[in-house]
């Protein structure tokens, strides 16, 4: 009985303890919700939505076509396949692959998914290349280039992956290992789309790039804040300079491609000479010749650098080393590279790097320091002519935070100089460091363009024209974004009168480029309206300047945006009497986006 007792007790002890809540062992509000993506890790069955292009089940092809005037091997739809090779697999028994053989591509996967609107989100994915010039070692890279490889939220739901609704995680190119790329998002619909992104600097025999294990999940607690504390905040709206009035007229523009558009070229030399003494990359001579596969410079231009030494035993080491990692080395030694050259038409972060048109130039080091930038030769001149050069030039200069932070694109930070100039060689040189070269004021400008002009008569029938900067700490970032170029005669020995007093350099950067007196007389309409006819060599800009009125109006008239091609011949609206109003611009019609054709089937798969 006493054991009954006793018995009866200890169950009504536990029954009671059982109805007490466990505050020590209660799990917390989770943190993450499940993954939210069909077929995460790029498994099963592959749909072929044309002859090369095989994709993961749940997800979606996508790369932006070759342009007509782009090198041949710019921007080519790549083989997208699976993969279950051990090297390329990271979790599972498959991968998706992108190859391009001997080619660039601007491509990638994505899929739409339904959310909760407003919900805070995480999408990461795993990420590995294999970019080589040879087949063997397999999976080992020989002479590659920048993949740059990253991953994308829209938290509209779009699936155009140049939106600006887009966020992307930092870009990295990391070939032979894999490396896991994240991004947050808040969602701002019912759906949103994930993207994976790769765009090889340049063409190689291999650009492969393998995509695995994505994971799109909703956080909440302090990973959601985490996350919040990711989101950009709104950039105040750049300043735009008001033009100052001068007397200079302006003549047709002299130079070759002075917008950056058009062909681009890695150009080569021979070994030991100047890199900017170029010669045609013949596959007959590759031994005795450099090509400068870093260095993607648009037609009519050359680039040129300070260039890094190398030899330890030189006494002049320390002030251009190629490195500062070595014994003895002093505190106020600073990394020197040669910067790496290409267009912008790619970049969907920041501010604009584009000016007008399609394409800009863009120079940079990473993690060093140059003195550098680009040239022209322009001949066939009068000696006596006065030419003015200017340029818009901005520069991004910015490193990473105490924590490893990354950098805003929008903000330049920590950099104590970039000395940023314009020059004229009047006697046609190609020495950057000429005595003879005349030079503009000396003026940073970050983040957004400024204007840099010169003014310099020339001494023999050629002058070169020359951008410059040379940066003095070795940020993370040290960039310089190059576009609307021009050089135009001022005064021809034996030509028209120009005014008496010509500028021999530029008012600071941040004034743009004065509006001058038209060439001639203008042509008027019945009705008031000042029309120009377009000549030879003339641009939107140069019309503007002769007239005294902005491009935006004479763009408003017409009809037509910056990046239109004028034809000789054509008539443009400048002005209208004042009893008029201006027309409504035309509708422009958006363009192709049609995917390019299947690539040649000589890529080898994998």
């Amino acid at each position: 009985m006493q054991y009954k007792r006793v018995s009866i007790w200890f169950a009504l002890l536990a029954a009671a303890l059982a109805a007490v809540p466990d505050f020590a062992s209660a799990s917390p509000v989770p943190q993450q919700s499940a993954n939210r993506l069909t077929n995460p890790g790029f498994e099963g069955d592959y749909v072929s939505q044309s002859a090369t292009v095989a994709v993961a089940s749940g997800w979606t092809a996508w790369w932006l076509p070759h342009q007509e005037g782009q090198p041949d091997f710019v921007n080519r739809q790549p083989n997208f396949e699976e993969t279950m090779h051990p090297e390329r697999v990271h979790g599972g028994s498959k991968a998706q692959l992108l190859a391009s053989f001997y080619e660039t591509h601007t491509a990638g996967v994505y899929q739409r998914v339904s959310v909760t609107p407003g919900a805070d989100l995480r999408f990461s994915a795993f990420g590995k290349g294999w970019t080589s010039t040879n087949d063997d070692p397999l999976n080992v890279s020989v002479g590659g280039t920048e993949l740059r490889l990253r991953v994308g939220i829209d938290p509209t739901g779009g699936t155009d992956p140049l939106s600006p609704n887009v966020l992307w995680s930092t870009q990295a190119s990391y070939p032979d290992a894999w490396i896991r790329f994240e991004v947050y998002a808040r969602a701002q619909s019912s759906t949103v789309t994930v993207f994976v992104y790769s765009s090889p600097f340049d063409a190689r025999r291999h650009n492969d790039v393998y995509w695995d294990d994505a994971e799109l999940v909703s956080l909440s607690g302090s990973a959601a804040a985490t996350a919040q504390a990711s989101y950009p905040t709104p950039t105040p709206l750049p300043i735009i300079p008001t033009a100052t009035p001068v007397t200079l007229a302006a003549g047709q523009n002299l130079l070759v491609n002075p917008g950056f558009e058009g062909s681009w070229f890695n150009p080569c030399s021979w070994k030991g000479d100047l890199p900017w003494n170029h010669i045609s990359c013949t596959p007959w001579y590759k031994e005795l010749m450099t090509r400068w596969d870093t260095v993607y410079t648009p037609e009519g231009w050359t680039g040129w650098w300070q260039i890094p030494i190398t030899d330890t035993a030189r006494s002049d080491y320390w002030t251009y080393p190629s490195s500062c990692d070595k014994p003895g080395r002093p505190k106020t030694c600073v990394p020197w590279h040669n910067p790496e050259y290409g267009g912008t038409d790619w970049i969907i972060n920041g501010p604009p790097r584009i000016r007008s048109g399609e394409d800009s130039l863009k120079y940079f080091t990473f993690w060093s320091v140059h003195e550098a930038g680009v040239f022209q030769t322009v001949g066939g001149l009068t000696p006596g002519t006065v030419l003015r050069f200017s340029a818009w030039i901005h520069a991004w200069s910015a490193s990473e935070g105490p924590n490893r932070e990354q950098p805003s694109p929008f903000r330049s930070e920590g950099q104590t100089g970039m000395h940023m100039k314009i020059g004229i060689d009047p006697r046609g040189g190609r020495n950057p460091w000429s005595s003879d070269i005349v030079w503009s004021a000396e003026v940073d400008t970050y983040d957004q363009f400024g204007y840099y002009q010169v003014t310099a008569a020339a001494a023999s029938d050629r002058v070169t024209v020359y951008i410059y900067s040379r940066p003095e700490k070795d940020n993370k970032h040290n960039d310089l974004y190059v576009d609307d170029t021009e050089l135009v005669a001022v005064t021809i020995p034996g030509g028209s009168a120009a005014p008496a007093v010509v500028p021999t350099q530029s008012a600071p950067p941040g004034n743009p480029a004065p509006p001058a007196a038209p060439i001639g007389p203008p042509t008027s309409r019945p009705d008031g309206s000042v029309v120009h006819t377009v000549q030879s060599g003339e641009t939107l800009w140069g019309i503007s300047v002769q007239y005294g009125v902005s491009m935006e109006q004479i763009m408003q008239l017409n009809g037509i945006a910056q990046d239109t091609i004028l034809l000789i011949g054509q008539e443009l609206v400048v002005a209208l009497s004042s009893a008029a109003n201006p027309p409504a611009p035309e509708p422009t019609q958006p363009p192709d986006s049609a995917p390019e054709a299947a690539q040649d089937a000589a890529a080898t798969r994998r």
